[in-house]
């Protein structure tokens, strides 16, 4: 728990904001179909840890005196010896990972299972990254209502594993082959890159083996740019 803070354990050892990115941890912790704001101030009353030391490659000299003390604690406790810490260079360096626009649950039994990011926060292990090809907050929210609608999250059991009480779970790659009807394509004004438009024989062939009755697109879709008349 070196890196990960609650608000409160962040101000009482004098560390400021900027050296903090804030993220998500369980599931539980977002029972929302949108992470927003509000959430967080939740969270922070409830003393959970939405607060992650974000470091770089600076030398630890040139931090301020708080946080210099803070590495060099870690430091007594042998942490830049341990396994996985001692491949960064420097040891507490983190890794840098984009905002994702929308975040999926990947195992679990509520009935919406992408996350709409809107407070713009980085998800440890309990989510899935899901990055539009169009930056656009716009698009990321259509893409994300397409996600979430009825017919699109029917074909999650096509490529995820089932457990009991209707719990689903998938791995990274899976979510690639998640289907998004042709109705859902419609209704949203979505449309397939044209990475995906080129498809192999074998690629359509697995994705109709996969779902014969619900022929669309896969997860990675930008917005129809509509044609002036």
């Amino acid at each position: 728990m070196l890196f990960l803070f609650t608000n409160e354990r962040r101000k009482e050892l004098g560390l400021e904001k900027r050296w903090f990115v804030r993220v998500v941890g369980r599931t539980r912790d977002c029972p929302e179909s949108i992470l927003g704001d509000a959430i967080l101030e939740n969270l922070d009353t409830k003393k959970r840890p939405t607060w992650l030391l974000n470091l770089g490659s600076a030398p630890s000299e040139s931090f301020p005196v708080p946080l210099r003390n803070y590495i060099k604690q870690g430091e007594r406790l042998g942490l830049p010896q341990r396994p996985l810490i001692s491949t960064r260079k420097p040891w507490f360096k983190m890794e840098q990972r984009k905002v994702p626009p929308i975040l999926f649950a990947y195992l679990g039994r509520r009935n919406t299972r992408f996350i709409l990011n809107e407070a713009g926060i980085l998800p440890l292990t309990g989510f899935l990254c899901v990055y539009p090809y169009s930056e656009n907050p716009r698009d990321a929210e259509v893409l994300w209502r397409a996600l979430n609608h009825p017919a699109t999250l029917e074909n999650l059991r096509f490529v995820g594993k089932s457990y009991g009480e209707e719990a689903i779970k998938l791995e990274p790659r899976s979510l690639e082959d998640l289907i998004i009807p042709n109705l859902v394509l419609g209704e949203f004004e979505l449309e397939k890159p044209e990475t995906h438009k080129q498809l192999t024989l074998l690629e359509k062939a697995k994705v109709e083996k996969a779902s014969p009755k619900q022929n669309g697109g896969l997860v990675s879709y930008r917005r129809h740019k509509k044609r002036a008349k």
